[in-house]
Parts: C-alpha cells; structure tokens; sequence
C-alpha cells in the first residue's frame, strides 16, 4: 500500500526547490514579509490573498509550535528551516497516509545525506500538521499544554480529521443570533468567562467546570478557510 502510494509523491520531485531565502530558523519570529507570504502559499493555499502583514498572530504561533516542537536542543524533531516545513506540507496535501509520508521523508534525508531519525521524523509530521491545521496534532515530547490532542497514527490527514470532527452542525434558514450575541455579553449574562484559545478543536469547549469557554481567535485563518 504504502509503495502504490509513493508513485503519486514522484511527481513532487518536479517542483521547484525551495530557493535559499526559506533556510531560515523555524523557531524566529522575523520572518521576512516575502517569506511569509510564500508560507502562507504553502500551508494555506496557492489562491490564499492574505496579507502577510494581517496574519502577525499566525506567525506567532508558527514561531512557538517550532521553538515548542524543538526543544531538548532538537532531538525530537528534524524540521529546522522553513524550506522542511513546506516539504512535510506538500506531502501532508497529498491524499497518502503517515506511512507513505514517513516513508518519503526516509527517501528524501537519505538523497540529502541527513540523518533518518525516525522519532525526529515522526515529530515533523506532527509539527506541520499542527501549523497546517492550527490543531495539536500529536504530542510534543516533555511537553504538556493541556488542550485537546487530535491523535493520528495512520491513514491520511484529512481522513483523520474527518473522523474527529464528524459531519458539521447546521442551522435551520431561520435561526438568526441577535447583535446582542456577543462574547462580552455571554460573560456578563452566562458568567462565562472567555479563554483565547489557538487550537481550534478547542473551539467552544468549556472549561474550569463549565465556568470559561475557550474561542479559536485566528480570524485571517477562519475567514481563509471558510472561502
């Protein structure tokens, strides 16, 4: 199975490299305007029109995951410029399981004469897909945050994330929310405090027996990916 998946990933050998420009350090928030958008290109979409600019609290959490993902000088991850991030990323779009991808990343590090490390391996696929997704995708090794972990060991990415989420919630034609449907208000009235939250399988859950709600807060990403 994984080896008929792999003929699909030869056609990625035809992209362009990623030119220099992207052998910066994962974990530097000053990331240069042009390298920012072409992230953006990559991990959002080739039609994503966001301004680099907007998205500050994006990269934010880009420079934190990696710094979080490479920390112990490193040994649990083997992404470390973001020309790696958008390798993993191209393959993470693929509809191949985690197999076929570890797999392609074995191939790819011994053609660059890097060390396969498996676990470091395995932490990159966990770090992308997390930047990808803005969901904690996997665990971080010695590291604990306390929010909700989409766990994903086989199949493929979207397949995983399908089954977490399951079909959507939808709202009859009539049900409007009135103006007053604010988060201000739903503290002052519920008593309901609100708790910004970066992971998005968070969104809505209550916390601190029921008295916090946790609100995914990355609007750029949401209103990029409702389109």
């Amino acid at each position: 199975m994984v080896v008929a998946e792999l003929v699909g990933i030869a056609q990625l050998s035809a992209l362009s490299v990623p030119p220099s420009s992207l052998d910066g350090d994962i974990r530097c928030p000053d990331i240069p305007l042009q390298i920012r958008f072409q992230l953006l290109q990559e991990l959002w979409g080739p039609s994503c029109k966001q301004s680099a600019i907007a998205c500050e609290a994006y990269f934010k959490y880009y420079a934190e995951q990696s710094s979080q993902a490479l920390n112990d000088r490193g040994r649990y991850t083997s992404a470390r410029t973001h020309g790696d991030v958008i390798e993993v990323a191209r393959l993470l779009k693929q509809p191949i399981s985690r197999d076929a991808v570890l797999q392609s990343l074995r191939n790819s590090y011994k053609l660059k004469n890097r060390p396969v490390d498996e676990k470091a391996l395995n932490g990159s696929i966990n770090l992308t897909a997390r930047l990808l997704l803005m969901i904690e995708v996997g665990t971080v090794e010695f590291g604990f945050s306390g929010q909700t972990r989409l766990p994903w060991t086989t199949g493929t990415l979207q397949n995983c994330v399908e089954d977490y989420f399951g079909s959507a919630p939808t709202l009859k034609d009539h049900v409007k929310l009135e103006k007053l449907f604010t988060a201000r208000n739903l503290g002052r009235i519920a008593g309901l405090k609100i708790v910004w939250t970066d992971n998005l399988a968070d969104h809505l859950r209550l916390i601190d027996d029921d008295r916090k709600v946790a609100i995914f807060h990355h609007a750029s990403f949401l209103k990029y990916h409702a389109t």
